[in-house]
């Protein structure tokens, strides 16, 4: 604080040296450090994932381990050392001062890399790095393609456009704080706002996969529709129910039936419609017939919103030939599990991580976009 001062009043003494105290924690010999979450949502990266995928190889052959340290509550970054929610402020000061790279958006860490001199990538936070003391010269700022937008200083950002960063643009600057050459990456060509949430729809034609019962689930009634399945599921199970048809509302426990979405065309149920609503479910109404809407919407006049049936295409501009995906979201039917709607209706398998893009983008296929990372191999 004292240097803060100094510095404001442009006396600044060559011989400060800031320091933060430390305690140890057992740690591996040769690291960098993903420090995830920030202290604003709006700033927190979602796609470490994919960082970490395209240089994990190229670390082992280094003999380097990727940790990851943050709050508990953080998504966790599958392929690093798990070391969320278990530091003090001091043990993270240690860890970081230890590793060979420090990757974050949280400014605590990013003054700690600052402090103990440790190479930075600092991830598209709205500070700009003078913020950093100018001697600071091991710092990489990245940030995101603004398009002419100003940065949003707010704690939460809708848009979500620090995770406009490309992942293959941090590995590379990881890569070169280490001064280690590598291949050329993976070209991203979409990222959908939603991609590194988990999300999981289930079509109960088969057995429900009992890892899901302590998640939130979609259950596609739209698909396969079945009565029983509702009203066992919803006794132990969040769900997100997706149907054309109506059902005994009094028969499931609502408690755990967090909305519905109901897709109607020609007529509604509407005392299912009225029942859901006494219950205080959130039903969304969707109806695709431009014949059938109006009369829909007439009926329903201050009992419920209907809304028009529509997808749209974001990769309708884009350059998708050869390319691939994966989802955060994926589809549990027949004993088998599927990279989106339209893959479970042709029942075509692949690796969930890298699966070839359809040429004809339907329906089936775009509902799963915002959780789809495109990318070119």
């Amino acid at each position: 604080m004292v240097h803060k001062l100094l510095e404001h009043c442009g006396v600044v003494s060559e011989d400060f040296k800031e320091s933060f105290p430390e305690n140890y924690y057992p740690i591996p010999e040769n690291y960098i450090v993903f420090i995830s979450g920030s202290e604003r949502p709006s700033q927190s990266y979602r796609h470490y994932f994919e960082v970490v995928g395209r240089i994990n190889k190229t670390l082992k052959e280094n003999e380097i381990v990727s940790v990851q340290a943050g709050d508990k509550t953080d998504v966790i970054v599958p392929g690093t050392l798990d070391l969320r929610g278990r530091m003090s402020p001091r043990q993270l000061a240690h860890l970081i001062k230890c590793a060979k790279v420090c990757i974050t958006s949280n400014m605590f860490a990013a003054k700690l890399s600052r402090i103990y001199n440790v190479p930075l990538v600092l991830i598209g936070t709205n500070f700009p790095t003078k913020l950093m003391l100018s001697s600071f010269k091991n710092c990489t700022y990245i940030e995101p393609n603004l398009n002419g937008k100003k940065w949003n200083y707010k704690v939460t950002d809708p848009e979500n456009t620090v995770n406009g960063i490309k992942p293959e643009v941090i590995s590379d600057a990881i890569l070169q704080k280490l001064n280690i050459s590598h291949d050329p990456f993976s070209e991203t060509v979409f990222a959908g706002k939603h991609y590194g949430i988990e999300l999981f729809d289930f079509v109960p034609d088969s057995q429900f996969p009992q890892h899901l019962a302590d998640k939130t689930v979609n259950l596609r009634l739209d698909l396969y529709y079945s009565r029983e399945a509702v009203e066992q599921l919803s006794s132990f199970c969040k769900l997100n129910i997706v149907t054309k048809e109506s059902f005994d509302i009094n028969r499931v426990n609502t408690s755990n039936i967090l909305s519905i979405t109901y897709f109607c065309n020609k007529t509604a149920n509407y005392d299912f419609i009225k029942d859901c609503k006494a219950k205080g479910i959130n039903i969304m109404i969707f109806c695709s017939s431009d014949e059938h809407i109006q009369d829909i919407r007439f009926d329903l006049l201050g009992i419920a919103e209907v809304h028009k049936q529509r997808i749209e295409n974001p990769l309708d501009k884009l350059d998708i030939c050869a390319t691939m995906f994966r989802s955060s979201r994926v589809v549990f039917g027949r004993n088998k599990v599927y990279s989106s709607i339209y893959h479970y209706k042709r029942d075509l398998q692949g690796d969930l991580m890298a699966t070839e893009l359809p040429k004809v983008l339907d329906d089936d296929f775009l509902e799963f976009t915002d959780f789809m990372f495109v990318f070119k191999p």
